[in-house]
């Protein structure tokens, strides 16, 4: 989906006064207008974050927000009722090159000469990593929130999940569910939909609604195929030498309260990419726009700035005046 910057009027033309008939004095031209795409995280929605969008927009910048391809609204891998929730990838650069494929053919002809920021949250931030790395001159800029680039995996080391799963993979078990996984209930247990996500009942709750009216959009676990594609994938993230490719400006926000992902694991990434600059976020969860106000105005802080001094930086320098 995409949602237009809410701008003012422009200005109309002006007229010169003088003896002469009226002439007529070209309007400036319009303010740049950033464009930033947003892609959810794991079982997440573009609706999630509409309050994102909607502050975004009043400051002048056009959202794109587009989902993975197994999540939310996209199509399912797997077919029939038993795969309708079940996540199924064998490499993630399939996401890398969907974000890029969607940039240069649905973003940039849109966008003109302005700048355009690729964003995401959790999955959607490895994605948006896994693109600066393939493709790193594909957007202006690169923003990363909570990106899971090392996960929990309890009982169990990453070593070990990747292990089993890539052995059950193997032995041609890649469409099932991981050991301790399966589809996702409904009615949830918590009808505020409070967990590991965020804090802020009412922004849960307005989630969850989402979901009563879209049951079709829910999303279970994640299969053999698809988790030992995660790990692998996220080792890449954890190369300096890949790292050290990401050749435009990089921002992550790491909330420190994440349980979800594990916050050294990204700012260590992050440190290896130049110039990127990490957020540390105190009291943040892992989706810090789901949390309380302060977290999330602390969040929408850094979004928004990084956002606008990508925009500042593609302004040519005015020349002195003569």
């Amino acid at each position: 989906g995409s949602a237009a910057p809410a701008l003012p009027a422009p200005s109309p033309a002006l007229a010169t006064k003088g003896p002469k008939p009226s002439e007529a004095i070209a309007a400036p031209p319009p303010p740049p207008q950033p464009v930033f795409v947003f892609v959810p995280g794991f079982t997440g929605l573009i609706e999630q974050h509409f309050e994102l969008f909607q502050r975004l927009t009043a400051q002048g910048v056009r959202v794109y927000g587009v989902e993975l391809r197994g999540q939310g609204g996209s199509s399912r891998l797997l077919q029939g009722p038993d795969g309708q929730q079940k996540s199924y990838l064998g490499d993630f650069k399939q996401y890398a090159d969907d974000l890029a494929a969607f940039i240069n053919d649905v973003v940039r002809p849109a966008a003109g000469e302005n700048v355009v920021v690729l964003g995401g949250l959790s999955l959607g931030g490895h994605a948006v990593l896994r693109t600066a790395l393939e493709t790193p001159e594909i957007a202006d800029g690169y923003a990363p929130i909570s990106p899971a680039i090392g996960i929990f995996t309890k009982p169990l080391s990453e070593p070990q999940a990747l292990l089993l799963t890539s052995t059950l993979t193997n032995l041609g078990a890649g469409s099932h569910y991981t050991v301790g996984s399966g589809p996702r209930s409904w009615p949830p247990e918590r009808l505020d939909g409070l967990g590991s996500c965020g804090s802020d009942p009412a922004r849960a709750a307005a989630l969850n609604a989402w979901y009563v009216t879209s049951p079709d959009v829910l999303v279970g676990g994640a299969t053999n195929a698809w988790l030992a594609a995660f790990v692998r994938s996220g080792k890449v993230l954890q190369d300096e030498a890949r790292l050290a490719q990401i050749t435009r400006p990089v921002m992550m926000i790491i909330p420190q309260r994440d349980t979800v992902v594990k916050a050294e694991v990204s700012a260590r990434s992050c440190a290896q990419i130049e110039g990127c600059k990490p957020v540390l976020l105190q009291e943040a969860h892992h989706c810090p726009f789901q949390d309380p106000d302060p977290e999330f105005n602390a969040a929408y802080a850094a979004l928004s700035g990084f956002i606008q001094e990508r925009a500042a930086a593609a302004i040519p320098a005015r020349l002195p005046a003569p």
